[in-house]
């Protein structure tokens, strides 16, 4: 059986899944966008191949 002391830690593996979990979906979203916008950027700013770096 488990007591109420014992479901406190259970309930923060959920809280600290869901915050990594939206980390990451941040991450992901934000690479997306970069990767999306960098041929429009790099013609615009006329950026060499060195400078994308």
């Amino acid at each position: 059986m488990l007591s109420e002391n014992s479901a406190v830690p259970y309930r923060y593996r959920w809280l600290t899944l869901l915050t990594v979990a939206s980390a990451l979906l941040l991450i992901v979203v934000d690479i997306t966008v970069l990767y999306t916008a960098l041929p429009s950027l790099s013609a615009a700013l006329h950026t060499t191949t060195s400078e994308k770096l």
